[in-house]
């Protein structure tokens, strides 16, 4: 996926939840969890309000992390809510 600003679009919500997402892949990476989980609930409130972020995978990654913390509820409900996603979109 480009980034927004390799696009040219810089428009609000839009390129703060693809921002947000970025930096949590990022903290994933430097093994931060609890950072990467604030950054991946940033990005879905802000790609709630229309922004081009792909939400399911947000939710797949909160998910595992969330499960590799010990959290199964909230890793459950992640996973919830990536499944209602993937039936609406798909039209089942």
């Amino acid at each position: 996926m480009a980034l927004a600003a390799e696009r040219g679009r810089f428009d609000g919500p839009e390129w703060l939840a693809h921002a947000a997402y970025e930096s949590g892949r990022t903290y994933e990476r430097l093994d931060q969890p609890y950072q990467a989980l604030r950054c991946y609930g940033k990005a879905i409130e802000l790609a709630a309000d229309g922004a081009d972020v792909p939400v399911r995978e947000i939710l797949l990654r909160r998910s595992r992390l969330h499960l590799d913390l010990g959290h199964v509820d909230r890793a459950r409900d992640d996973l919830n809510r990536a499944a209602e996603l993937l039936e609406t979109e798909s039209g089942s």
